[in-house]
């Protein structure tokens, strides 16, 4: 859920003092009486335990796919996660709840049209949505984004890109912000990648993509253009002192 301030040294500590045994049970941390609890460990400052309270509110609005992908359902990583909401939303008009995202994870014939998601993936979704359901509804219950539904063109959520060469600005800013617009991270080029970027030395997935016929585009000024939200991000060289070559593309 990358929640801030709860690491695995927080849930071990949290567990062992039997504050937590459950994913649940994290959100906990937000009554008056176990925070009460919480605060009289040396290892919870006040600062701390208000951090903790700020971000796993904000968890609550985070995106589906992080709830999917923090689950612990096996092979369930981020980009299944961010394929089988994708996916989920292609057939929505409107927004979901549990018991409709319930439907779909549930659904063999659904799950198997999905890229990437093979037999034993399936069999794991299947039943652990079988045999979580009061965990699940509990979550509902606690206000986390059971909504898979994006009002966004189908031409736009489909678009797979890979990235390969140097540039001057780090590759998490560059992914985070082409996934803010509904893009999909491919780590490594595919016939179902639409889009590369290109810049200084690229390795092999430059020839992978040609050779897949892949779009190509490999200078800043083609990549702003066609994606402007783009733009914002500063290069790292200018908080250097000296030259230094940042990995991106």
């Amino acid at each position: 859920m990358d929640i801030e301030w709860i690491g695995e040294n927080i849930v071990d500590i949290l567990v062992e003092h039997d504050i937590i045994s459950n994913i649940v049970d994290l959100y906990k941390l937000l009554d008056f009486e176990t925070e009460r609890v919480v605060r009289k460990f040396p290892w919870f400052a006040d600062k701390k335990v208000s951090e903790i309270k700020s971000q796993l509110e904000e968890s609550k609005k985070k995106d589906f796919w992080r709830l999917l992908n923090g689950l612990g359902i096996p092979w369930i990583w981020k980009k299944t996660a961010k394929d089988i909401c994708n996916w989920i939303s292609k057939n929505l008009t409107q927004k979901t709840t549990l018991q409709d995202i319930s439907k779909y994870m549930t659904d063999t014939e659904f799950l198997t049209s999905i890229y990437w998601v093979w037999e034993k993936i399936i069999e794991w979704i299947i039943n652990y949505w079988k045999n979580n359901q009061t965990l699940l509804q509990k979550l509902q219950d606690l206000w986390l984004n059971f909504n898979c539904y994006t009002d966004v063109s189908e031409n736009i959520w489909a678009k797979h890109f890979c990235i390969t060469g140097s540039f001057d600005v780090s590759r998490p800013e560059i992914i985070a912000e082409m996934e803010k617009n509904w893009f999909v991270f491919d780590s490594n080029p595919t016939k179902t990648t639409d889009i590369m970027f290109i810049w200084e030395k690229p390795g092999s997935k430059a020839t992978k993509a040609e050779e897949l016929w892949i779009q190509i585009y490999n200078s800043r000024d083609q990549i702003i253009q066609e994606f402007p939200f783009l733009k914002d991000i500063k290069p790292k060289v200018e908080q250097q002192k000296w030259p230094v070559q940042v990995w991106l593309f």
